[in-house]
């Protein structure tokens, strides 16, 4: 799709006299109530696995399609030849169908018109997704593959630019699925080492051959052994070795690896002449090092020569604001597999909402298991079975969210009457017919 994208976009001034435009739905009637935002705005369009992003200034419009007028060409059979256009303004970004064969759809419903107070919103047009929001908001997606916003991710991606600077060790601690393996990418990343990245998870390695596996072994070193072999050491020679799950490395490995930490030289099993390498190390555990050490069952000289710089990953329930980034980055990843999906606002206040214990590898099989149990391209908080997660509330009964409304009067006092998000009760209430 980069091909059909021009280098420069037309804009042209928006229409001002729409200032109290009410989100019209071709189901049912309501208003989006949001604070009002100055822009710019940024518009990414994810469409047959490609991704490509534009900003939208306050004043300007942008019209998608898949014809020769539109102003962001999309190749996507069913999106029309002038399918949407975006209108930005001072309090919002007005979306607008022209006339589209397949409609655009928002939330739970097709609309004509909808003027997005806050700037924020995802549309689905044909195949394909608009997500809009600040221009801002491409800060933690995805850079140096980190992907979060929130200051704990941002002090991360700080302490990995330092260090990527340096030649120490590094130790990454954090629980389970809270994505070392992506933090160490993101070193290597950061150092521009000329050599590859090898990754080896300790805990995965026989006892009896870990010496093989780390250090490499001699033709004839033992039976089978037909020819040498190098280990990981020399295969991250001038590049960065990651060392997952080092709490589970035996006390004859733990010895060993101190040595090679400390000298850079590795002796193949089977050999009497060591070997020179030059791979920088990152290290990760989900253990608590402390209580180990305590016990014997790991070393102190080796923790102080491979902690020198120290990465602690917080847990997902400690940084919530980061799920919809999270969700949204693997949708994108998966987009040829799974295809295109919208995680409605509902839906990401749900995901937010839990607490996630196995952290941002069970939000993302989470995901990956709604997407298989519907082919419907919206993913609903019903569509999420979690295990080992806190369950969702009771659902609200649309007539009774019905009901609720003709008591309060608003979508905002019934919804608190509720106890349950303004995104949620909405939807409710659309669901029961109410116009």
């Amino acid at each position: 799709m980069r091909r059909w994208l021009p280098q420069l976009f037309r804009q042209r001034p928006a229409e001002t006299d729409e200032s109290g435009l009410m989100l019209r739905i071709r189901e049912n009637t309501d208003e989006i109530e949001c604070g009002r935002t100055q822009g710019p705005f940024r518009v990414v369009v994810r469409s047959m696995g490609e991704v490509v992003s534009r900003v939208l200034a306050v004043g300007g419009t942008l019209r998608f399609g898949s014809g020769p007028e539109a102003d962001v060409r999309i190749a996507d059979p069913t999106v029309s030849a002038l399918h949407c256009e975006l209108i930005a303004r001072q309090d919002g970004v007005l979306v607008r169908d022209l006339g589209s064969r397949n409609g655009v759809l928002l939330g739970n419903g097709k609309i004509e018109e909808a003027l997005l107070r806050d700037g924020r919103g995802e549309i689905l047009i044909g195949r394909s997704t608009l997500s809009i929001g600040a221009r801002s908001e491409p800060k933690g997606e995805g850079d140096l593959g980190i992907v979060g916003a929130s200051r704990a991710m941002e002090e991360v991606r700080d302490k990995v630019r330092n260090f990527g600077r340096l030649r120490a060790p590094v130790l990454i601690l954090g629980e389970s699925g809270t994505g070392k393996d992506v933090v160490a990418r993101a070193i290597y990343r950061a150092s521009e080492l000329k050599g590859p990245y090898v990754a080896t998870n300790v805990a995965a390695l026989a006892d009896t051959l870990i010496d093989a596996e780390l250090f490499g072994h001699a033709r004839g070193a033992f039976t089978g052994a037909v020819s040498a072999r190098a280990g990981a050491f020399q295969l991250a020679d001038q590049g960065l070795l990651f060392l997952d799950e080092i709490a589970e490395l035996s006390p004859g490995g733990q010895a060993k690896l101190l040595r090679v930490v400390e000298d850079g030289k590795v002796r193949p099993v089977g050999s009497e002449r060591e070997i020179q390498v030059n791979a920088r190390t990152v290290f990760a555990t989900c253990a608590d090092l402390d209580g180990k050490m305590k016990r014997g069952e790991f070393r102190h000289d080796l923790f102080h020569r491979i902690s020198i710089l120290t990465i602690e990953l917080p847990p997902l329930r400690r940084r919530p604001s980061d799920i919809p980034l999270l969700a949204r980055h693997y949708l994108d990843q998966k987009a040829n597999e799974l295809g295109p999906r919208i995680l409605s606002s509902e839906t990401l206040e749900f995901l937010s909402a839990q607490k996630w214990p196995g952290n941002v590898r069970q939000l993302f099989a989470s995901i990956y298991a709604a997407c298989a149990s519907t082919p419907n391209e919206v993913l609903l908080p019903p569509h999420f079975q979690l295990k080992g997660a806190e369950a969702p509330r009771s659902p609200l009964d649309p007539a009774a969210a019905r009901r609720l409304l003709e008591e309060h009067g608003s979508l905002s006092a019934a919804a608190r009457a509720a106890q349950v998000p303004r995104t949620t009760f909405r939807s409710l209430v659309a669901r029961s017919g109410a116009r």
